[in-house]
């Protein structure tokens, strides 16, 4: 009785346990892309910038920041 329990409580927890990874690994990328962006844009604001472009870099560098923040 119990090995018929635990085989049909397999068939619950195996699909929840794949799509915790699925959502580990689509977390994992995003988190990826965030930390690109946030390297190319420091890498640009080392280079040196106009007072128009800093304020861009500055805000894009601030919203990618609080992104990581919150879904990291």
């Amino acid at each position: 009785m119990q090995r018929r329990t635990l085989f049909w409580l397999s068939f619950l927890w195996v699909p929840t346990a794949i799509a915790s990874r699925d959502k580990r690994s689509d977390k994992k990328k995003k988190c990826d892309a965030i930390n690109r962006r946030l390297k190319k844009i420091e890498s640009r604001m080392r280079a040196g910038y106009s007072a128009k472009q800093g304020r861009r870099l500055k805000e894009n560098r601030r919203e990618l920041v609080l992104r990581r923040f919150r879904e990291c």
